[in-house]
């Protein structure tokens, strides 16, 4: 397996169907905004639609994780899919109502809240072998994001000859496809003996507890929500800052995106090839002293091309998180667990947002990221001490 995982069956199936299913999810997230914006001329309810696509999910998080943990992964992925089929299938006949695709577009954000807990929890019982698990965690995000880039790439072409429907067609039929891969794979006995447990609680409470206990998960976790916290500026301020302050054009912001891509690409390849040698938080903690220092090349020293250093450190945050998750954590726990940590995330992402609108007027980009920065280097300094003390607190059991 550790030769030849590439070529395994799982891993075959697996990474088609995703990446199928990433491809449609592009195509809805271009058509959506287009569809509402053009029956309302509203930029309020384009917002409306934002904020709706996440709020549910926040809200339902604790709920997803008890189902997932719970009932099959397999059947939770289908039944999701099968859902979102049928959404995307009845906007090409109800094209008139925006309030139709605003809660049509809720449901389908939860629905693949669903597939995607399922699917990140199940990935143990579909690589046999463990000690790879890290290799293919960051091959399939590679094939998702350069499945992504072309999606979108992809969607402007089919929205010039065919408009919006065709997008809406072509998610539904990578839904049917992604269903069919997910039926053929064969995953664990144990993964199978856990989900059929009769005697066991689910309960939300658990996976806190959990989380409570372990320090190095919280420690990561803590890393983890400072990319989240700092996506949330860098999205909204980063076009003002090149184009405001900078007074560079469009083609440069286009540079600086292409910058970004290629050293996620780069860092996805460098993990699908080589196994993480370190333990997974110096390598998270690497990821993070990387972006900290992206930012003080692009807004001190006025350089985009650091857009390639936030890059490369990106993919080294979430795939050693997701490796710890993987590794360390019980597996009938892992739908809440993750389900926990990713509500947390979430509502970091929204509080960032909601600092750009209430500072974006008495602050300029680089002084908002530059003092994000300074803020993001102390809390990684004391993480990394915690995370020291932790170890000297385990090996004196020894």
């Amino acid at each position: 397996m550790r030769k030849f995982y590439f070529t395994n069956r799982n891993t075959l199936l697996w990474i088609s169907g995703s990446t199928l299913s990433a491809f449609g999810d592009v195509f809805t997230s271009t058509a959506i905004p287009l569809v509402t914006f053009n029956l309302t001329k509203s930029a309020r309810f384009s917002a409306l639609v934002l904020f709706l696509d996440i709020l549910p999910i926040i809200i339902l998080s604790p709920i997803i994780g008890i189902l997932v943990d719970k009932y099959s992964r397999k059947k939770i992925i289908c039944i999701s899919n099968i859902i979102s089929v049928i959404i995307l299938t009845s906007f090409l006949i109800i094209d008139k109502s925006e309030w139709y695709y605003l809660i049509g577009n809720s449901v389908i954000s939860i629905s693949a809240k669903f597939y995607s807990t399922a699917a990140k929890t199940m990935l143990p019982d579909i690589v046999s072998d463990h000690t790879v698990i890290t290799r293919v965690n960051s091959l399939i995000s590679l094939t998702l994001k350069i499945a992504r880039i072309l999606g979108a790439s992809l969607a402007t072409i089919i929205l010039s000859f065919w408009g919006t429907k065709a997008l809406f067609m072509f998610d539904s039929s990578s839904f049917i496809i992604n269903i069919l891969c997910v039926l053929g794979l064969r995953l664990n006995a144990m993964s199978a003996a856990q989900n059929q447990e009769k005697n066991s609680k689910y309960t939300f409470t658990n996976a806190v507890r959990y989380f409570i206990t372990d320090r190095i998960f919280i420690i990561m976790c803590i890393i983890y929500a400072e990319l989240f916290f700092l996506e949330g500026l860098m999205q909204s301020q980063m076009v003002v800052f090149i184009k405001k302050y900078l007074s560079l054009s469009d083609m440069h912001y286009a540079f600086y995106q292409n910058c970004l891509l290629t050293g996620i690409v780069t860092g996805q390849i460098i993990l699908s090839k080589y196994e993480l040698k370190q333990k997974e938080f110096f390598w998270e903690k690497t990821g993070m002293i990387l972006i900290i220092v992206s930012l003080i090349g692009i807004f001190l020293f006025k350089r985009i091309s650091f857009g390639l250093l936030y890059g490369f450190g990106q993919p080294l945050i979430v795939t050693s998180w997701y490796s710890y998750f993987y590794k360390y954590t019980p597996g009938k726990l892992r739908g809440r667990l993750l389900s926990f940590t990713n509500m947390g995330f979430e509502i970091i992402h929204l509080l960032s947002a909601a600092t750009v609108y209430l500072i974006c007027n008495d602050f300029i980009p680089q002084q908002n990221l530059m003092f994000t920065a300074a803020i993001l280097a102390i809390i990684t300094l004391m993480t990394s001490a915690a995370e020291k003390r932790q170890k000297n607190k385990q090996n004196t059991w020894y």
